[in-house]
């Protein structure tokens, strides 16, 4: 079970002054938060879940980001002023894994809010991203009024506020793009994993011979048996009466 989800309907309970239970102590919802800042630094650092939460939206932002920086004002219908995505905590986690600007202390709170700002080039600058900018800014929730600026994972080197070069970034990004086939092929469950193939396949071989021999077992005896009270009972099967004892299927003679 996801401990977040322990960790939400708590907050909600309290938020709404709702009876909560009595070992929900200050220490509990302290144990709780620290766990679920380290289960969300661990999944969104991981660059695999990150291509499978984020990918599909990265890839829309950045077609419509690159259609604004690299084509001409002719050929571009980048004509928005703003783009706006609803998401849950754990896109926005994703979101920021993935521009290298999660930190362990940047989980989400309700109402977080990213902000990712395409700045204009100024006329002196050139080709081949035109000197476009682009600058992240980070609302960690409904308590955080004002947010701050954080900087992206490829421009380290740099202030937040000063932002960083389009192309380090979008080339950051450019492992973790997945087009929405893609992510549904990505996402397909095996119904068994081939390393577990074998072993299944063996073991239902065997226990299947296993039943197949007890069958043969038991028609054998049960034939037996019939056969040998038909001969006693003086049936066609005379030679019945001849058979080698068994305590199987008969009783020893008392004569």
């Amino acid at each position: 079970m996801d401990t977040w989800k322990i960790s939400d309907d708590l907050f909600c309970l309290r938020s709404h002054n709702a009876t909560l239970p009595k070992w929900y102590t200050q220490d509990v919802v302290k144990e709780l938060d620290s766990l679920k800042d380290r289960l969300f630094w661990l999944f969104f650092t991981d660059q695999e879940i990150l291509k499978l939460v984020a990918g599909v939206f990265l890839k829309d932002a950045f077609d419509r980001l690159d259609d604004c920086v690299y084509k001409s004002t002719s050929e571009s219908s980048c004509s928005e002023s703003l783009f706006a995505y609803s998401a849950h905590d754990t896109n926005v986690a994703a979101l920021l894994g993935a521009l290298g600007a999660y930190t362990a202390e940047d989980r989400p709170q309700y109402a977080a809010l990213v902000t990712v700002e395409l700045l204009a080039p100024s006329a002196s600058d050139v080709p081949p991203d035109g000197g476009y900018l682009l600058r992240l800014h980070y609302k960690r929730g409904w308590r955080d009024e004002t947010g701050s600026y954080v900087q992206f994972g490829a421009c380290r080197d740099r202030e937040a506020k000063e932002g960083c070069a389009f192309a380090p970034v979008r080339e950051s990004v450019a492992a973790l793009l997945l087009t929405p086939e893609e992510a549904e092929e990505a996402c397909k469950a095996e119904w068994l994993p081939s390393r577990y193939r074998l072993i299944v396949a063996i073991t239902l071989s065997t226990f299947l011979a296993i039943l197949f021999v007890t069958l043969g077992a038991v028609y054998c005896v049960v034939w037996r048996q019939r056969y040998w009270q038909y001969g006693q009972q003086g049936g066609n099967f005379g030679v019945g009466s001849h058979l080698p004892y068994s305590p199987l299927v008969s009783s020893p003679s008392t004569a």
